[in-house]
Parts: C-alpha cells; structure tokens; sequence
C-alpha cells in the first residue's frame, strides 16, 4: 500500500492508499482523523455517508494543498483497519503459542 497523509484546500486531513494519474488523485479507502482524546484518533470514511466504486475517490489535483508520508505505527494502524491484516513491527517476530497434551 502507499499509505499517505493529504490535506485538501477545504483544511480536511485524510489518511488513505494514494495513487496520482494524469493530475487526478485516486484516494482508496480515504479516511478522515478525528480526535477522541489527547492520545488517540478515531478513522471514520470520507466522504462519510458515501459509496465509491471499487473504495476510490478521485480528486483533482488543484484541491490539494498537501502530500505526505506517514509516521510508521499510523500506517499499520491505517493498513490494519482497512484490511483487517495486523502487522508486526519491523523486527518483530511473531509465533503463534503452542502447548503440548498427552493423548
């Protein structure tokens, strides 16, 4: 995924998987921030209540003011979200727990 931060000419931050086109940008499974409290973000679809086709949003290119990387942990929570996939940090290993019974 090529997770980005954009802020639009109308102030609003979205997070989602940015592909740019021919001065178009195809915003797939956008998301807005919105603050719950000092130390956390709740992701809510944008625009809400709507319904694009395959999740894309095509914008033009003129309503954005901003383009950006994400911090890492942002973007595994943003990936994790949207497809549901949990992702390990980067050097983490990850196991199942195994326990052995005597039959």
């Amino acid at each position: 995924m090529n997770v980005k931060f954009i802020k639009l000419v109308t102030g609003e931050d979205i997070l989602c998987d940015l592909t740019i086109e021919n001065d178009r940008y195809y915003l797939r499974k956008p998301v807005i921030l919105i603050p719950v409290n000092a130390n956390s973000m709740s992701m809510i679809p944008w625009p809400m209540m709507s319904k694009h086709e395959n999740d894309i949003a095509e914008i033009q290119s003129s309503h954005v003011v901003l383009v950006s990387n994400v911090e890492e942990n942002i973007r595994r929570e943003y990936e994790q979200s949207v497809t549901g996939i949990v992702t390990p940090r980067s050097g983490e290993l990850v196991t199942p727990r195994l326990t052995l019974t005597e039959d």
